[in-house]
Formats: structure tokens, C-alpha cells, sequence
């Protein structure tokens, strides 16, 4: 079967079409009121102008049309910091050498079925979290212990 340049031509504009749609969402009409989160984890509220601030909000996610999820956006980074400075205040700072394949990293993860924090060695899976890897297993035992409520923040 052959295709026609006519056929072709047509086919590209429905996609350019398509493309259109998907860049251009969500569609967010003239004067809606948003929120978004400032500098300083703050929240604040402004109506959608479609000007480069929106658009350069809503190209950084940082754009909530619920008040509610700006909220637990704001509180999930207020518990990310808390736990990074936990880290930083009780812990040597820790570089994991990806080369050597005997050094153990630790790193915490959440079981939804079990529903309470696992810790997880690591020795060459390079993995990406939040969440800096630690020395030692006595270590994420710690920052499960003295950050719980922090780290239920972050997975809800």
C-alpha cells in the first residue's frame, strides 16, 4: 500500500496537532486563580495570566490549581528539609564510592504491604531517592526512629 505526499501532509498535522495539545496542558483559562510555592517553601496564590511567570511555573510543576495540594506540597518539602538537616547534624558526611563494589550504602525505603520503613543495603544498584545514602544500617535505624513522621509526610 502507498502512501500519498496528500495522505502524508495530513497525517502530520493531526500529530503536530497532537503535540500542540500534550505542550500545551493543562489548560488553564485567563484569571484562574493558582497557587504555587515561593523561594522560601512559602505558599502564595496569583490568577493565571498566561504570561512567562505562569508559564515558567507550570514548565517548573510548580503550578496547583488546589489549594489542598499546594499545601502538601509545601508541607512534604518542609519534612524533606527536616530530615536532610537530621542527617547533616548527626551523621559524618557520606560519599559513596560507586566503584568499589564491597562498600555497603544504606538507604530507606517504605513497604506498602507491610506498611512501616525497610532499610536496604546497596552495594552497586545505583538507585535515586530523595533521601542521601548512609554508612551504616545503625544509621538509617536512627533517622527511621527520630524522623518517622517526617518520612510519612514524604510517601503520602
Amino acid at each position: 500500500m502507498k502512501i500519498t505526499k496528500e495522505e502524508i501532509l495530513e497525517n502530520l498535522d493531526q500529530v503536530k496537532k497532537y503535540i500542540s495539545e500534550i505542550d500545551n496542558k493543562p489548560k488553564i483559562e485567563e484569571g484562574t486563580k493558582h497557587w504555587f510555592i515561593d523561594g522560601g517553601n512559602q505558599k502564595g496564590y496569583t490568577f493565571w495570566n498566561n504570561d512567562n511567570f505562569d508559564k515558567e511555573r507550570l514548565a517548573n510543576h510548580n503550578v496547583y490549581l488546589k489549594e489542598a495540594n499546594c499545601n502538601k506540597q509545601v508541607a512534604k518539602n518542609e519534612a524533606l528539609n527536616k530530615i536532610k538537616t537530621f542527617i547533616k547534624d548527626n551523621f559524618e558526611e557520606f560519599v559513596p564510592d560507586w566503584e568499589v563494589e564491597d562498600e555497603n550504602k544504606y538507604s530507606i525505603y517504605y513497604d506498602y504491604k507491610d506498611e512501616e520503613w525497610r532499610i536496604e543495603y546497596n552495594r552497586y544498584c545505583r538507585e535515586l531517592t530523595l533521601l542521601p545514602f548512609l554508612k551504616s544500617e545503625k544509621q538509617a535505624e536512627q533517622l527511621v526512629k527520630d524522623c518517622k513522621k517526617e518520612l510519612d509526610i514524604l510517601i503520602k
